[in-house]
Order: structure tokens, then C-alpha cells, then sequence
């Protein structure tokens, strides 16, 4: 068990074909071995469905530094499966690892979509 201040630090179990591909310095496919089977990624699933608010995900599908597109789609499903009550969107792109960085124009329109805010003539301010 993995523990900080006490409390349990929920991990993943990995697979000695995933091990393998670690020491030959393929993370990408050792992660990829970890998430073809539920059981040795479920303990360590993080609980988006408790977020409180809109959800966007960006990822690229050829990712070089960890399987962005296929764990955000997992992440999607976990919503999906938990009937999350808020504004959720998975993006993503052709490309590497930093194909996002090209594309903030999606983030600027997320936040412009579900955070912004305008002030009222009190100078308070109100969510759109």
C-alpha cells in the first residue's frame, strides 16, 4: 500500500508484461498494457464524476508521453456511465504529445463558454 499522511494513495498494478516494456524504455506501451485490463487500473481511477463544473479534455492521438487520447476516452465513458451533471467535451488532435499547445483557441473558447464572467453596473460580478 502507498500511503500519504496516512491516507491511502490509490495505484495502479502493473502487469510483468508492462514491466518489461518499462525497462526497455517503452512507457508508452507499458501504459497501454496497464489499461487494456480493468483490473489493474481500476483502484487507481480518479473520481472525475465528483468535479463540480464544465470538464474539458485535450489530448493527441499519437501522444508520446502517455496515452492521452485513450485515457481521456476513458475518463468520457466514466462520466458518460455516472450521468455527470455538468458540460464535459474531449478533444482531440492529430499529432504528438504537444499537438494541443497549437490549439488554445478551444480552451479560450471553453472558458469564454462556461467560466466567464461579467461584471454587473455595481462593479459586482455575475457568471453568463
Amino acid at each position: 500500500m502507498t500511503s500519504y499522511h496516512d491516507q491511502e494513495v490509490p495505484t495502479f498494478t502493473v502487469p510483468p508484461t508492462a514491466i518489461w516494456q518499462f525497462l526497455k524504455g517503452n512507457t508508452q506501451k507499458g501504459l497501454e498494457l496497464i489499461l487494456e485490463e480493468k483490473k489493474y487500473w481500476e483502484n487507481a481511477a480518479i473520481e472525475v464524476e465528483k468535479i463540480k463544473g464544465p470538464i474539458l479534455l485535450l489530448s493527441a492521438v499519437d501522444d508520446q508521453a502517455w496515452p492521452s487520447h485513450s485515457m481521456s476516452e476513458k475518463m468520457v465513458q466514466r462520466l458518460k456511465e455516472k450521468h455527470f451533471s455538468h458540460y464535459y467535451q474531449h478533444v482531440s488532435f492529430a499529432g504528438g504529445h504537444y499537438a494541443t499547445k497549437n490549439h488554445f483557441d478551444v480552451v479560450f473558447n471553453f472558458l469564454d463558454q462556461h467560466f466567464k464572467v461579467d461584471a454587473t453596473p455595481s462593479g459586482d460580478k455575475m457568471p453568463n
